[in-house]
């Protein structure tokens, strides 16, 4: 999952849907990804990633354990 700016507003992007939700300030884009991914886990591991206006990837959060070696799953 990961958050970016769409013009004046932001959005949130799942792995298998071409279009996510919208908001109008970064932070609640990413309060959205955060709970969306929480529900989502269900003791998997789960990334979510934000973008900066000019494209680069600014943040990361992962949530679930972290196993070694590393596994992800990115929803």
């Amino acid at each position: 999952m990961y958050v970016s700016p769409e013009g004046k507003q932001w959005q949130v992007h799942w792995q298998d849907r071409k279009k996510g939700a919208r908001f109008d300030s970064k932070k609640e884009a990413i309060n959205y990804a955060k709970k969306m991914t929480k529900e989502a886990l269900e003791g998997d591991i789960a990334e979510i990633r934000w973008q900066r206006e000019d494209g680069s990837f600014q943040a990361e959060w992962t949530y679930g354990s972290d196993p070694y070696p590393p596994m992800v799953r990115i929803i």
